[in-house]
């Protein structure tokens, strides 16, 4: 029998073979954060609290390395050669910069990504900034602003719990219903 003819045998054997992978990257990992505050001349103290602190933030750590940085320098690499899954890796340098700064649609896309940078997320946080200045000043109306600006939330949730209940409700499939027709 192959291991892969039984998918869940083999998905529960990547599972443990993960986990022991992580442990054993992270007790590594705790013992070098441990050596360096032991070289550095920390107490013992210190040095456990650094092995206990490092061996829990590992999974995240090998999490970061193995899905974000890995990805990204592979990405780099990738984006100086002409690859083709079917053909050997061309190294090409520069060109594919110097086509996408020809690319119409990446000038609009960059244009766009400035706009909202500079324009876009200033205005919002202005905006936010200054509705969170008006709930919190001493006017007269303070509580008439703050219900008039929580209004929205609260129509939007009974909107759904009226759609909800409505569904609910159905004659001819609603949950409420169906149950009752078992007992009828």
């Amino acid at each position: 029998m192959e291991l892969t003819d039984s998918p869940k045998l083999f998905t529960l054997l990547w599972s443990i073979g993960t986990i022991i992978f992580i442990l054993i990257s992270g007790y590594i990992l705790a013992s070098i954060a441990k050596f360096v505050v032991r070289r550095r001349g920390g107490s013992q103290t210190l040095q456990e609290k650094a092995f206990v602190g490092y061996f829990f933030a590992s999974p995240w750590i090998i999490g970061f390395l193995v899905f974000v940085l890995g990805p990204s320098i592979m990405s780099l690499y990738w984006s100086f050669t002409n690859y083709r899954i079917s053909e050997p890796v061309e190294w090409i340098g520069l060109q594919n910069y110097a086509e996408l700064m020809q690319d119409r649609r990446f000038i609009t896309a960059m244009f766009n990504s400035l706009y909202m940078t500079i324009i876009g997320v200033p205005l919002q946080l202005a905006a936010g900034l200054g509705m969170a200045m008006l709930l919190h000043q001493k006017i007269r109306g303070r509580t008439a602003f703050r219900a008039i600006f929580y209004m929205p939330v609260l129509l939007a949730t009974s909107t759904a719990v009226l759609f909800t209940w409505r569904l609910m409700l159905n004659p001819n499939n609603g949950v409420v219903n169906t149950i009752f027709r078992w007992f009828n």
